[in-house]
């Protein structure tokens, strides 16, 4: 199997992940599995998208479930649940050890302001710089404002 790591913002559209996941599939078939998050947004549209398409997707589910998507196990064909006292950190190290490639969907750039953004999806990604693994950062937009709600 050839796993790949999703990572990515809660609001994004679906269309952009849907894009790259299909693309992938291309690529890899049958061997493809999504590592999966299972929050709202891109963790969702990823194993929604990987589940239509007939991908194995395996779903890490954090200890804290207020930002999990309430139909999360619909959508994965395999599943882990974090230990009692773990935080998201720990969650997106395990995305990340489990996976060859990384697909970051941010919302916004690294950097805003001179200062690092503080995101769950950063996070991921500087894990994965670390494992060196390969990283794929989807942008969809050249400009970005801090102050501007309506992002998409």
């Amino acid at each position: 199997m050839y796993n790949v790591g999703i990572t990515g913002a809660r609001e994004y559209p679906i269309e952009v992940v849907e894009k790259y996941i299909y693309i992938y599939k291309l690529n890899f078939g049958k061997e493809l599995r999504l590592i999966t998050g299972a929050c709202i947004g891109v963790d969702s549209y990823a194993a929604q998208i990987g589940c239509s398409h007939m991908i194995d997707v395996h779903t890490i589910v954090p200890d804290d479930t207020s930002r999990v998507d309430a139909n999360w196990e619909v959508y994965c064909t395999s599943h882990e649940i974090m230990p009692k006292g773990s935080t998201y950190k720990d969650r997106n190290q395990k995305i990340v050890s489990l996976s060859e490639e990384l697909i970051a969907f941010p919302r916004y750039p690294e950097l805003l302001d001179g200062e690092t953004t503080r995101s769950g999806t950063w996070q991921t990604v500087r894990m994965a710089r670390k494992k060196k693994i390969q990283i794929l950062e989807v942008n969809i937009r050249e400009r970005y404002n801090r102050n501007d709600e309506q992002f998409f």
